[in-house]
């Protein structure tokens, strides 16, 4: 009975022992940099340029079904079918383009 109890004890400590977390090795020191100087004379800057105004051209993709659709521009309008894609849609500033949501 001793002898089942203690090899238990062990075989348990082990399997934990193995399940634990990893040892991280300890940081290296690294050398102190010194800084940079930075230059406090702001260079001439050349006057810009105009630049043309670029053109809408047609946007065509191909859809899940393999469908090859085209559109004139940039969608207008948008309808956002699950709520994590309206969170990324008023994240990159498209908010106001969402006419329609989906009901969480």
């Amino acid at each position: 009975m001793f002898r089942k109890l203690t090899l238990t004890l062990i075989l348990f400590t082990l399997l934990l022992t193995a399940c634990g977390p990893a040892q991280t090795p300890a940081p290296d020191a690294e050398p102190a940099t010194v800084p940079t100087a930075i230059p406090t004379a702001v260079p001439p800057t050349a006057t810009p340029e105009p630049t043309a105004v670029p053109t809408v051209a047609p946007l065509t993709f191909t859809d899940g079904l393999g469908r090859t659709v085209t559109l004139a521009g940039p969608a207008r309008k948008i309808i956002s079918l699950a709520p994590s894609n309206t969170e990324i849609l008023y994240a990159v500033g498209a908010g106001a383009q969402v006419i329609g949501r989906d009901q969480f």
